[in-house]
C-alpha cells in the first residue's frame, strides 16, 4: 500500500466524503486579473464538501491579480493565499502550495480557467493502484501551442520513452504518493516532471481525458511559448534526465 493513501469504502455519503478524501487545489497565478476571478468563484462553489482548501499563489504579478486574490480572501476562510514577491515560475509556485498540503488529495489548475473546475471530479477514480491520474486532451493543440507541446512531448519520449503527447497539465492524486517522487526543483514544466516521475517509479501512466475550455488570452500561456522560457524548460528536462539516468534516484523513497 502506498504511504499515506487510505482506501475507500464502495459507498460513501456526502457527509463522510471530506472526513475520508480531503482535496486541496493550488492555483498558481500570474498576472491573471482579468481570469481569475471566475476560476475562484467556481471553486468556492464547490467548497466545502467536495473541495477542503484553495491555495491560490500569487507568483509576483504586476497588475492587480494581488488585490483581487485578497479581496476574496477577506470574504472566506476556505482560500489560503501565498504571495512571491516576484515571478519564479509554474514549478516553483506549484511547490510552494504543497508545502502547505499535509496529506490527502491535491490537485492544481491554471488561474485562467482553461481546465474546466469540473475535472476536479476525477479524484473519485484515485484507488491503490492508481494514486495519481494526469488530464490529456482528446484532440491536439493549435496553432503555436500545438508545436511547442508537440516538440516538447518528443523531447520527453526521446530523453525518458515517456509518451506525454497532448498532455494538458492537469494532476489529481495522492499529496503523500507525489512527496515521495523524488522531484527536482524546477519551473517551466513541472508537471510533465510529475509525469516523468511516476511513470519510471510504477511502469505506468494513468491517463484520463480532462474537460477543456477554448484558449483565453493568458500571460502565463504567453510567457510559456516565448524563446526564453522554452530554452529554460529543455534545459531543466535535460538536468532531469541527468538527475535521474546518473543518479538513478528513478523510484519513490521507502
Amino acid at each position: 500500500m502506498v504511504a499515506g493513501f487510505q482506501l475507500l469504502p464502495e459507498r460513501i455519503g456526502p457527509d463522510e466524503f471530506m472526513e475520508i478524501r480531503p482535496l486541496s487545489v493550488i492555483v498558481p497565478a500570474f498576472n491573471e486579473a482579468l481570469l481569475i476571478e471566475r476560476t475562484i468563484a467556481e471553486l468556492l462553489e464547490m467548497t466545502p464538501r467536495f473541495v477542503s482548501k484553495i491555495i491560490v499563489i500569487d507568483d509576483g504579478s504586476t497588475d492587480s491579480t494581488r488585490n483581487v486574490l485578497r479581496d476574496f480572501a477577506k470574504k472566506t476562510s476556505s482560500i489560503e493565499i501565498l504571495e512571491h514577491r516576484f515571478n519564479q515560475g509554474f514549478g516553483a509556485a506549484i511547490a510552494a502550495g504543497l508545502s502547505r498540503v499535509d496529506s490527502g488529495y491535491v490537485a492544481w489548475l491554471p488561474a485562467d480557467g482553461a481546465i474546466d473546475p469540473s475535472a476536479l471530479h476525477l479524484v473519485d477514480s484515485i484507488e491503490e493502484s492508481v494514486p495519481v491520474l494526469f488530464g490529456f486532451r482528446n484532440k491536439r493543440w493549435v496553432g503555436r501551442r500545438r508545436f511547442v507541446s508537440g516538440g516538447v512531448a518528443i523531447g520527453v519520449r526521446v530523453l525518458f520513452g515517456v509518451d506525454l503527447t497532448n498532455f494538458s497539465g492537469f494532476f489529481v492524486g495522492d499529496a503523500g504518493y507525489l512527496r515521495r517522487l523524488n522531484l527536482v526543483p524546477q519551473s517551466t514544466f513541472f508537471t510533465w516532471q510529475v509525469a516523468i516521475r511516476s511513470q519510471m517509479a510504477t511502469g505506468h501512466l494513468h491517463k484520463t481525458e480532462v474537460p477543456l475550455r477554448p484558449s483565453r488570452n493568458s500571460e502565463r500561456t504567453s510567457r510559456a511559448f516565448r524563446l526564453p522560457s522554452l530554452v529554460k524548460g529543455m534545459t531543466e528536462l535535460l538536468t532531469l534526465w541527468v538527475h535521474i539516468k546518473i543518479f538513478r534516484r528513478m523510484k519513490p523513497n521507502d
